[in-house]
């Protein structure tokens, strides 16, 4: 791939949908993938997307603190990217640990280790979301049903939950927001079947 960034994953997205002939397509998004769903909502044609679901999602740029961007840079160095990244990824998890997430993270960090995947993770992880975010007043305007699912402890949002409800509400007046409580960064591994409903 030539970025992993969210514009670039919502190309992708887009590109199966059209290549698959697809209709009436729900778009699910988690963490920065929320951006490339609202951005595929936007650009797909008229009657492709039903709905689009986000969860633990940044759907827009967030200012991070200062000297944030450089510390997550020096925990991306190969030497030691597998076993932050897995240590700080079993941290999004909170209340309601699935059963197998010792032996996903095992997984995760075997993955991390692999030749080019930190230079991916780290398209991922700062790749920009203002091209994704500027289609939020068509997604808006489109009406098309949008939920978006919280964990009550996703630590990824210092601003608090409520705070990124609220902006969320603003920018998208016809999104249904549901905040599931002592749940981290993926609510669809803690409580699955309350996503599911």
């Amino acid at each position: 791939f030539a970025g992993y960034g969210p514009l670039e994953t919502a190309r992708d997205v887009l590109e199966l949908i059209e290549g698959l002939g697809l209709r009436r397509v729900v778009i699910v998004g988690n963490s920065f993938a929320a951006a490339s769903a609202v951005w595929v909502a936007a650009e797909a044609p008229k009657g492709t997307i039903a709905g689009v679901a986000m969860l633990g999602p940044f759907a827009w740029d967030h200012p991070m603190g200062f000297g944030v961007p450089t510390l997550l840079r020096v925990l991306m160095l190969p030497c030691w990217s597998s076993m932050m990244w897995a240590s700080f990824y079993k941290g999004l998890y909170k209340d309601h640990k699935p059963a197998d997430l010792a032996q996903y993270v095992k997984g995760v960090k075997a993955n991390i280790a692999q030749s080019g995947r930190v230079a991916a993770l780290k398209g991922c992880m700062f790749g920009l979301k203002k091209p994704c975010a500027d289609r939020l007043p068509e997604v808006a305007a489109s009406g098309v049903p949008v939920l978006s699912i919280w964990g009550s402890k996703d630590p990824d949002f210092p601003k608090g939950i409520e705070s990124e409800v609220a902006e969320m509400k603003r920018f998208l007046p016809q999104v249904q927001c549901v905040t599931l409580e002592g749940v981290g960064h993926y609510p669809q591994g803690e409580m699955p079947q309350e996503c599911a409903k």
